[in-house]
């Protein structure tokens, strides 16, 4: 097969994926046609820029040869239409295959920073929480810390080593802590609607008991209203919690998706090789 019966072919076929139009081509090899021992070929010399001729059927400019480098790079040569066409195919599908592997690395950088927050504001420690042993934490502007007993308003920095400890200290630097999974983390916030569900179950009863009474004490309508006032603090809590579990798995799904289709694009990436090559072998010296 010559090669501007491979370039028929293979320039047209196309495949793609997501936003993906890459340049699918034919891996015979390229022999020179039948005239290419004429004078006007690929990489013979000519004087005026944008001059064509024909040889037989096959176009000729003259113009730089796209594949040159170093100073013959500036050099005015022949060069088939064949060449020309096959750099543009080339340039087109590399342009495409690289503008959507830079989007989908952009999008992907964007959600995992977007996860990372969210596990750190989930996690963020609190002077009013009640932690207990192993509990995960991270303390603004510090670390990730885990619990060594149970506490409360003790904060991790100002009590590392009896109250609390780094949480998976880095190779690099052991007062630098590693930020627990996404699975972690969720599991903990999990944990902590129950907990928080139970305890509105209970105060819920302790509410009914006190409203039931024909007749209360000021101390009895005193803590009447405060636990009203607590469940409706904790039912905020648990509604917040179950948002952020919901946002945080969604983005995850999502961050999944990108990196699949990051490697289905780079599946393609042989076709912008294949394009590279017929280039190479279109814009040869002597075709």
């Amino acid at each position: 097969m010559n090669i501007k019966s491979l370039l028929e072919e293979s320039m047209f076929r196309k495949t793609s994926v997501a936003l993906a139009a890459l340049l699918v081509a034919s891996s015979a090899v390229i022999a020179p046609a039948a005239d290419a021992a004429t004078k006007i070929s690929n990489g013979v010399a000519c004087a005026k820029k944008g001059a064509t001729t024909k040889v037989g059927t096959d176009r000729y400019t003259c113009t730089t040869n796209p594949i040159s480098t170093g100073a013959a790079a500036k050099r005015l040569v022949w060069v088939w239409s064949g060449c020309l066409d096959s750099n543009k195919a080339y340039l087109t599908s590399k342009t495409q295959y690289d503008a959507i592997m830079k989007q989908i690395a952009g999008q992907s950088t964007t959600i995992a920073s977007t996860i990372q927050t969210s596990i750190n504001n989930m996690i963020l420690w609190k002077a009013t929480k009640n932690y207990v042993k192993d509990d995960v934490v991270y303390e603004t502007g510090k670390t990730y810390y885990i619990a060594l007993a149970a506490s409360t308003n003790k904060s991790p920095s100002a009590n590392l080593g009896t109250l609390w400890a780094v949480y998976m200290p880095t190779a690099a630097d052991a007062n630098v802590g590693t930020s627990p999974d996404v699975t972690k983390v969720i599991a903990m916030k999990e944990k902590d609607v129950v907990d928080w569900t139970d305890s509105v179950t209970t105060m819920t009863k302790y509410i009914k008991s006190l409203e039931a009474l024909t007749s209360r004490t000021a101390a009895q309508n005193t803590k009447l209203a405060s636990y009203k006032a607590t469940v409706a603090t904790i039912n905020i809590g648990i509604k917040n919690a179950n948002t952020n579990i919901k946002n945080l798995k969604a983005n995850v799904i999502l961050l999944t998706s990108q990196e699949s289709n990051k490697m289905t694009v780079e599946s393609l990436k042989s076709d912008v090789d294949t394009a590279k090559n017929i280039r190479a072998q279109s814009c040869a010296k002597g075709v």
